[in-house]
């Protein structure tokens, strides 16, 4: 790669901020989440990752005509109005809890840390050896929350099936 190539390459952050705002885009969302407020909120659980890379990725776009909101905090219990949760790999909250408090509203849990997809997230940031980002997308737990998603977005993931934890 030519030095001009990769001082203008992103960086890590605002590939995943890209790459988040774009499962808003290749995701119905239920029908609960979609009539809970004015706004589409993304919530960002733990120390944010992005820093300003989602905040200037989101800002003027929409989701089913719905203006998008970056909210930011340390607990899941503050984070329920949201339609999709970031959780930070430095999250101090078990996950189990996390999804336990989750759970009663539709939002879709995205992650990166080893164990998000076994503890039960539905999409995972997945590093692969090459350095590269996939997206790892547990289909049967994101159907089983009212969420479809895309063929398009599924044709360039990992899927996983199986069983609801």
């Amino acid at each position: 790669m030519n030095p001009a190539a990769a001082a203008n390459a992103p960086t890590e952050a605002e590939l995943k901020a890209v790459l988040l705002y774009h499962l808003t885009q290749f995701v119905t969302w239920p029908v609960a989440s979609t009539n809970s407020s004015s706004e589409f909120v993304i919530g960002i659980l733990g120390p944010d990752p992005f820093g300003p890379a989602l905040d200037a990725v989101v800002k003027g776009e929409k989701v089913a005509g719905r203006p998008i909101r970056v909210v930011r905090a340390n607990r899941a219990i503050d984070l329920t109005e949201s339609a999709l949760v970031y959780v930070s790999p430095q999250v101090r909250e078990p996950l189990a809890r996390i999804f336990q408090e989750l759970k009663e509203s539709p939002t879709l849990t995205v992650g990166e840390s080893e164990d998000f997809m076994e503890a039960g997230g539905m999409i995972r940031f997945r590093k692969t050896p090459d350095r590269k980002v996939r997206l790892q997308v547990h289909l049967t737990r994101a159907r089983g929350s009212g969420f479809n998603v895309s063929a398009q977005l599924l044709r360039v993931c990992d899927v996983v099936q199986g069983g609801a934890k």
